[in-house]
């Protein structure tokens, strides 16, 4: 069975900006009855556990209407509303809520400090779990969104550099954009960035779906968390698909009573730090003579031969000299990042809205326009219907454009297949170092006879026997192409408490469909090449004969080049439980998962198919277990041997809350943990 294609265009995009401005327009409501009350006068007094000030603590009015610090004494003074929700919260603190009414009559807030990672911003995802850091028995890496913007890169991926422990990220080309296809190896693609964890590359899951990341590319500003889950225990939560490790991206949400507009612009180059050096033709016909007297042969090149080579003129007919690299490659291309993004919301709707914009050049200095611009929207909002049921609806589109020369000749350019269409490459500067690596600089002229772009005729470019590819005229004259990919995403949500039949009972269903589409729609030429050689006339004047290679042929009209598409829906359902009695605490969950993913080229597609239960259990905040049965199926073992259980444990030690340890001063946290 297969799906149909699918075709994603602007309505994606339309439909996506239309939530924007609704979620926008939910934090106005009640703003005429708030204008009709009285304002107060508000002094807030903050301090710490022993009653000392707490100066820069961060302070949040209403829906976010205003931000702010203490000052040196701890105080800050406003004039408000009376039902607006002051927060308080410093880092590594309890954040304090309370009316503004209330602090009218008594401004004095305490700020408990929160046990060692224990804090809001120490919350580890998990497929299908949550815990705070401090309750894991892994490994798990938690990088927040604010360390992932300062990477000036329009691969996510990129930004991960140097922020988690145990992983490589190795960044193999420095193409421009990114391509869909890496993920199927694919037309020679390979992925263009690794990400491993003991030497094994790490799947991707995006707000509770597995997504490659080439397919559903995300801005740094658009997430709130990364957890890089690495153990055994924690890889089982969601299956046999995760062996390898999983990068869980959590996207941003809205906060209650916190309003914030932030707004990014960044301009740039990327230079290259280390390119190949290649010699000049002086120095290769050196080389050669040297490596022919030591293989006794007699030198190929006379000193006179040599010297005119040392003119470096690409264009001579005698003895040419072509740098390939200065002619063909620039050392830096443009960054531009642009995004602006919304959030906030009341008990009863939170919102984050998010419109961004990557772009970067490439490195080609010459040929047809090469370059990457892609835009994304995002719609995430949260509605509380009452007491008991909660219901998310997140909405994704993203537009991406690459257009590059297209490198290389193939007559066979409409057919997908890379083994018979050797020209359809995925990207094309792995071809064009490999050029000019492998072809001498004096092999041939950069053109076999004069050439005058004002005469409207094609140039007849060099080429040799041996060497039969020009890296200057595939680059320039073998067409070009633009590859759009189109991405929608839609998840919905639906939490409901269970209380009224169990008192921390609950259950979540969620619904997810996401779709990518991608054209590349060019024109596929060639160009005339000829083998210059120098001659001798009757009459003993120099010439040059001119030997045709190959014909040049032109396109009048553009062609689809290559296709790719995928398409996934995804669900499941969960029921948990959450009980704290003295000192025991214990999380309990039980989730079925299903997917379905289609891919253009694949006969069958691809299935996972989860039953999952997970449990964590801790006694008085000291000895921690956690454990994990995982019976699951994919379609991408063997028939026969698709579904197959996976226990796994692991256990936790907190030293420090131990009597020996407790009052130590020189160590604040240990912890034992084993999977």
């Amino acid at each position: 069975m297969r799906y149909s294609k699918i075709q994603l265009n602007y309505r994606t995009f339309v439909a996506t900006l239309v939530c924007i401005l609704l979620a926008v327009t939910l934090s106005a409501q009640d703003k005429k009855a708030a204008k009709k009350q009285k304002l107060i006068q508000v002094k807030v007094l903050v301090q710490d556990e022993n009653g000392k000030p707490f100066p820069k603590a961060n302070i949040v009015i209403g829906e976010g209407v205003i931000h702010a610090e203490t000052d040196k004494a701890g105080t800050f003074s406003y004039k408000g509303y009376p039902d607006d929700f002051v927060s308080v919260s410093a880092p590594g603190y309890e954040k304090s809520v309370a009316l503004a009414e209330d602090l009218a009559k008594d401004g004095t807030v305490k700020l408990v400090k929160s046990k060692l990672h224990m804090t809001e911003d120490d919350q580890l995802v998990f497929p299908f779990f949550e815990m705070k850091k401090r309750e894991s028995t892994g490994s798990a890496d938690l990088i927040t969104g604010n360390q992932l913007d300062k990477y000036p890169s329009t691969d996510f991926r990129n930004a991960l550099t140097g922020l988690g422990t145990g992983i490589e990220v190795r960044e193999n080309n420095g193409a421009p954009g990114i391509s869909a296809e890496e993920f199927t190896s694919r037309n020679g693609l390979s992925a263009k960035i690794n990400i491993a964890a003991r030497q094994m590359n790490l799947m991707y899951i995006i707000d509770d779906v597995p997504t490659d990341i080439t397919e559903m590319p995300l801005d740094p500003n658009e997430v709130e968390s990364v957890t890089i889950v690495k153990d055994i225990a924690d890889k089982a939560m969601f299956g046999p698909s995760a062996a390898n490790g999983i990068i869980y991206v959590k996207t941003k949400r809205g906060k209650v009573n916190e309003r914030i507009l932030n707004a990014n612009v960044e301009m740039g180059s990327s230079v290259v730090d280390r390119m190949p050096g290649w010699v000049n033709g002086a120095d290769y016909a050196r080389l050669n003579n040297q490596a022919r007297t030591n293989e006794g042969l007699t030198p190929r090149y006379t000193d006179a031969d040599i010297a005119a080579y040392a003119k470096n003129d690409p264009y001579d007919y005698y003895h040419p000299s072509v740098d390939f690299k200065s002619l063909m490659l620039k050392n830096s291309m443009a960054f531009r990042r642009i995004n602006i993004s919304s959030s906030g919301g009341n008990d009863r709707v939170q919102y984050f809205a998010y419109l961004g914009y990557n772009g970067e050049g490439d490195l080609y200095k010459i040929g047809p326009t090469a370059d990457y611009n892609r835009l994304n929207a995002r719609s995430n909002i949260d509605v509380k219907i009452n007491d008991y049921v909660k219901v998310q609806f997140n909405f994704f589109g993203g537009l991406s454009y690459r257009r590059s020369p297209n490198y290389g000749y193939n007559s066979n350019y409409t057919n997908q297949d890379a083994g018979t269409n050797t020209a359809l490459t995925g990207i094309e500067m792995p071809s064009v170092l490999n050029d000019i690596t492998t072809i001498p600089p004096i092999a041939f002229p950069v053109y076999a006879a004069p050439y005058d772009p004002a005469s409207g005729n094609p140039p007849y470019y060099g080429v040799s026997a041996n060497f039969t590819q020009n890296p200057i005229a595939n680059q320039v004259s073998d067409g070009y192409y633009t590859e759009s990919g189109r991405t929608g995403a839609a998840t919905t949500l639906v939490d409901f408490d269970l209380k009224s039949i169990l008192p921390g009972l609950r259950s979540k269903t969620y619904l997810a469909f996401d779709a990518f589409n991608q054209l590349r729609i060019g024109k596929a030429q060639n160009y005339y090449g000829y083998i210059a050689t120098p001659a001798k006339t009757a009459a003993g004047a120099d010439t040059i004969l001119l030997a045709k290679k190959q014909d040049g042929t032109q396109m009048a009209d553009q062609v689809l080049l290559n296709e790719y598409y995928y398409q996934q829906i995804a669900m499941y359902e969960t029921l948990s439980y959450t009980k704290k009695w003295g000192k025991n605490d214990l999380d309990l969950s039980g989730t079925y998962f299903i997917s379905k993913i289609a891919r253009s080229k694949t006969e069958e597609p691809q299935r996972l198919q989860n039953g999952v239960i997970t449990g964590k259990y801790i006694y008085d905040d000291k000895y921690i277990v956690n454990g994990v049965l995982n019976y699951g199926g994919t379609s991408a073992f063997d028939r026969g041997n698709r579904y197959s259980l996976f226990p796994s444990l692991g256990l936790g030690w907190v030293l420090t809350e131990e009597d020996f340890l407790k009052d130590s001063k020189s160590i604040n946290y240990l912890k034992l943990r084993a999977q």
